[in-house]
């Protein structure tokens, strides 16, 4: 924007200097170039600004977002007995099991908890009474 400037200037000093009528109109039409130039940079700089303050705006609720949605799928977590409990909104806000290695949701076959996932390498874990581990949660 000093560059402009210093160009307005040099025009201007120049032109004090000419005589001739014709060389002075072209002077008059580079400095009124070097005008609009320099006005249409304002508003360039001016747009810009808008939009690193509507960003500043976004990223500031984007990270709101997160916190809310970090918030709303946050889940309590216990370990006892050898597996994982959990409570939240993916579990319908009751506890359940899950396995300890893959974290997938266990199934009660008679007093063993066995993992759901067919690959997983979890022995079966015994519990006598998992609904009483579940009340001490």
């Amino acid at each position: 924007m000093s560059a402009i400037k210093e160009i307005i200037d040099l025009v201007q000093n120049l032109a004090s200097r000419m005589k001739d009528r014709q060389d002075m109109e072209i002077i008059h039409k580079i400095m009124g170039l070097a005008s609009s130039v320099q006005s249409a940079q304002f508003e360039i700089q001016e747009k810009y600004l808008k939009v690193l303050e509507d960003n500043f705006d976004l990223k500031q609720q984007l990270s709101k977002m997160i916190a809310q949605q970090e918030q709303a799928n946050a889940e309590d977590f216990h370990t006892d007995a050898g597996l994982e409990f959990r409570r939240g909104k993916s579990t319908g806000n009751t506890w359940k099991a899950f396995c300890p290695i893959c974290h997938v949701i266990c199934r009660q076959v008679g007093g063993h908890y066995i993992c759901s996932n067919s690959k997983c390498p979890m022995y079966p874990i015994k519990i006598d009474d998992a609904n009483a581990v579940i009340k001490t949660l």
